[in-house]
């Protein structure tokens, strides 16, 4: 079975997260189990991971990564920002954090439909041996890029 794995990050103060990014980790929880089965057929297997984020992260907190790749990518979406009042208790002060905007919605916290077209995507992109899949997104290098000279945008250069 090849791997594809599904990335999600989150603002962990002493154990607990906020309210939007909550209900984003449920949503990614089941978006997984539901395409899982669904993917194993096609001979790939799904694997979920968690990231706790500190609050100096909060940028990338509310984040699905997928093979690497921000779903927001995935699906031509664009990041945007909003007030968090459970951030805000968290941290003990204002904050701003990550929504997702796709087409003219804008989601704080992330459906489960949105998460499994975007594996989907990834899915797609995987079999057909698209290797942006892999390049962009990486913590691997730990600037939340692929390591190439271009892309600061979060694209590639590849």
């Amino acid at each position: 079975m090849i791997p594809l794995v599904v990335e999600w990050r989150h603002l962990a103060v002493e154990g607990e997260t906020c309210e939007r990014c909550s209900g984003t980790g449920a949503n990614v929880r089941a978006a997984v189990a539901a395409m899982g089965s669904v993917l194993a057929l096609r001979g790939i297997a799904l694997e979920l991971r968690e990231t706790e984020l500190p609050p100096g992260e909060i940028a990338h907190s509310n984040e699905v990564l997928i093979d690497g790749v921000p779903i927001e990518t995935l699906l031509r979406g664009e990041v945007a920002a909003s007030a968090c009042p459970s951030c805000a208790d968290l941290v003990g002060a204002p904050c701003n954090c990550r929504t997702v905007k796709v087409g003219e919605e804008e989601f704080e916290e992330l459906p489960e439909s949105l998460i499994a077209a975007a594996i989907m995507t990834a899915a797609d992109r995987h079999r057909a041996g698209d290797d942006r899949t892999h390049q962009t997104g990486s913590r691997e290098n730990g600037d939340g890029g692929c390591g190439c000279s271009s892309g600061s945008d979060g694209s590639c250069c590849r």
